[in-house]
């Protein structure tokens, strides 16, 4: 334990559960945005041929498409969208840290504070992405409900909940990410 601890940069607590964490965790987002595409993918095969993809407020479809684009479309926004959101901004970070944009940026991205703000960036990115990819399912399984109703209508009050649900979410989001960036 003593030899240990002596290796450890000044000032700086280890979790145990930590060593690479930062790979597991994106690992388990990758994972999960592949079984969120797989998802979208084998379940879609339940939509008409021409599937309404949008909806007005009353719940009438007045957007439609082809099950083969809205597989595409969703595909993209469940799989690739959220993982640009988790790491996009660490790769910012890393590379260009001027346009890395949290309160404080010079002070956290000194050197001696650079890859713990890179990792905080990184594990609250993943997690906004992980709600996002929870979020685009919701919103596939409402459209496979419209769909498979007669008449056709999308049920607005899980809608509402759901995006309800998520913007709450952002707001804690962003007040927690400006909480931690405080100086």
């Amino acid at each position: 334990m003593q030899a240990a601890q002596e290796h450890r940069p000044a000032g700086r607590t280890v979790n145990p559960a930590s060593p690479g964490s930062g790979r597991w965790r994106a690992g388990l987002l990758v994972l999960l945005a592949a079984a969120g595409v797989a998802f979208v993918l084998v379940t879609s095969a339940q939509l008409p041929a021409i599937a309404a993809t949008r909806f007005d407020l009353g719940g009438a479809p007045n957007v439609f498409m082809t099950r083969q684009g809205y597989r595409w479309l969703m595909g993209f926004l469940v799989g690739f969208v959220p993982l640009l959101v988790a790491f996009l901004p660490a790769l910012i970070g890393s590379r260009w840290p001027q346009l890395l944009n949290i309160p404080n940026r010079d002070y956290w991205l000194a050197p001696e504070r650079r890859a713990e703000t890179l990792a905080s960036v990184g594990s609250r990115t993943m997690l906004l992405a992980a709600v996002m990819i929870a979020l685009m399912c919701f919103t596939h399984w409402l459209v496979l409900e419209a769909n498979a109703a007669v008449p056709m209508k999308l049920a607005g009050t899980p809608l509402v909940v759901g995006v309800g649900a998520f913007a709450i979410f952002v707001i804690g989001w962003i007040v927690a990410l400006h909480t931690r960036f405080r100086r």
